[in-house]
């Protein structure tokens, strides 16, 4: 008998070691596990299906039977729990809805250049992808495209994003790092609302690797778009060309480390709760262009204590103050002042009060040295310097102030006083007030 139970033991053992021995779909997920329709075109296939028990890494074609492969279909990977890791090719030119829903262990993906389109709820719960580079070829992004991508750490925006869909980010809250090469490009893109943009939770905006913080809009941008920076609490310092004209709603809201803004002379409106909760807000430059301020414009702005307004104070009547600018309203006013350089630093002039301002306030008090060229002394040769200032400042730069006529900018007019003031010192001083000597 116990011969028999050992025998049966002995064969039971080979049977289980024999079981495990059976080879179990451990490798890489092929075109086998695909399924491919022919598209109306004739001339190429999209991927339709894919096979639940697909599992590792997948390579998709990008040829199927000779034709290209150009499209992902809709739920076309959806619950392909198994998957890791999935590279789309560049013949692929759209991803459908839900193409890649639910896929829990989806790690890693790459998206070929060829995309266009990332459709709604592409990527939706696929809690273990960690990273997403958006190539330059897509302009939009569907809703919900990255919703609940809980592990999402960082994202690389491609150039060419026009638009992205609500909540495409929603509940992406690993989210600690935003990548993008274009800050034009960036400015003109359609966000659906906050949870559009991976700001929101991310905060940090990187521009070609050097993260973000004295922005500076170039002068090709026309408008900022809703949500562009919504969140950005890196940014401490906003300066806006004057080839904008306007600012969207939420644009700069909850930007806490923000300090200044500067708005171009062509800005007529500024959005909806577009400075909201800039908290540390210090001091503002408006331009005599603007004609409304919508409602929460500089709403919670509690530090914000300078405003520096082109125009007159008549001209501040025609604006518009929709309701909730009380912080910006209150303000301290600063009339008609205008664009200067003092102790080599651009700033603006207010002759109301005849001083000198950076855009958060701070004032500044000019020196002037006359002597541009660092020998000592003023002569000709300083005169001549500053001659080439007015024509080529970025080559001819100056680090002491050079408006000795105290108009609030360097011309020919300091020219010829410093001229004077090298013939007769006593009577064309460069340390103290010229405006009563000129007078």
């Amino acid at each position: 008998m116990k011969k028999n139970l050992l025998s049966w033991l002995f064969v039971l053992a080979v049977l289980v070691l024999c079981v495990s021995l059976v080879p179990t779909k451990t490798q890489a997920a092929s075109e086998s596990d695909l399924t491919f329709t022919l598209n109306e075109d004739g001339n190429s296939y999209s991927i339709t299906d894919c096979d639940w028990d697909a599992t590792g890494e997948l390579i998709i074609p990008s040829t199927y039977n000779g034709k290209s492969v150009t499209a992902i279909g809709l739920e076309a990977f959806s619950y392909c729990s198994k998957l890791t890791s999935v590279t789309i090719p560049d013949s692929v030119t759209s991803i459908g809805e839900y193409a890649f829903y639910y896929c829990t262990r989806l790690a890693s993906v790459t998206i070929g250049n060829g995309v266009t389109s990332i459709g709604n709820s592409a990527f939706r719960d696929c809690n273990k992808l960690t990273s997403v580079t958006i190539p330059d070829s897509v302009t939009t992004i569907g809703s919900a495209a990255f919703y609940y991508c809980g592990n999402l750490d960082s994202v690389f925006m491609g150039s060419g994003i026009t638009s992205i869909g609500s909540s495409a980010f929603y509940g992406s809250s690993s989210l600690t790092n935003v990548y993008m090469k274009d800050i034009a490009a960036w400015c003109e893109i359609s966000f659906a609302d906050k949870y559009a943009n991976p700001l929101l939770y991310a905060s940090k905006l990187y521009v070609n690797g050097e993260l973000l913080t004295e922005l500076i809009i170039p002068d090709s941008v026309t408008t900022i778009g809703e949500f562009a920076f919504y969140d950005c609490d890196n940014i401490t310092s906003v300066t806006i060309s004057d080839s904008v004209t306007t600012i969207g709603g939420y644009a700069f809201a909850y930007c806490y480390r923000l300090t200044s803004v500067t708005i171009g002379d062509s800005v007529t409106t500024i959005g909806p709760s577009a400075f909201d909760n800039c908290s540390n807000l210090v001091g503002v430059v408006l331009p005599k262009s603007l004609t409304e301020i919508g409602y929460y414009g500089f709403s919670n702005c509690r530090n914000l204590a300078e405003v520096h307004y082109k125009g007159t104070a008549d001209d501040s009547e025609e604006i518009t103050f929709r309701s909730d600018n009380a912080p910006l309203i209150k303000a301290n006013w600063h009339y008609e002042v205008t664009d200067a350089v003092a102790n080599g630093q651009n700033c603006y002039y207010c002759p109301e009060c005849d001083k000198y301002f950076l855009a958060d306030g701070t004032q500044i008090v000019p020196v002037f040295s006359g002597d541009f060229t660092g020998d000592d002394k003023v002569n000709n040769e300083d005169v001549i310097y500053l001659l080439w200032h007015t024509m080529f400042p970025e080559s001819y730069p100056i680090e002491t102030s050079a408006d000795f006529t105290e108009d609030g900018k360097v011309n020919s007019e300091d020219v010829i006083y410093l001229l004077w003031h090298t013939m007769f010192p006593e009577s064309y001083p460069l340390t103290e007030k010229k405006k009563e000597i000129l007078a």
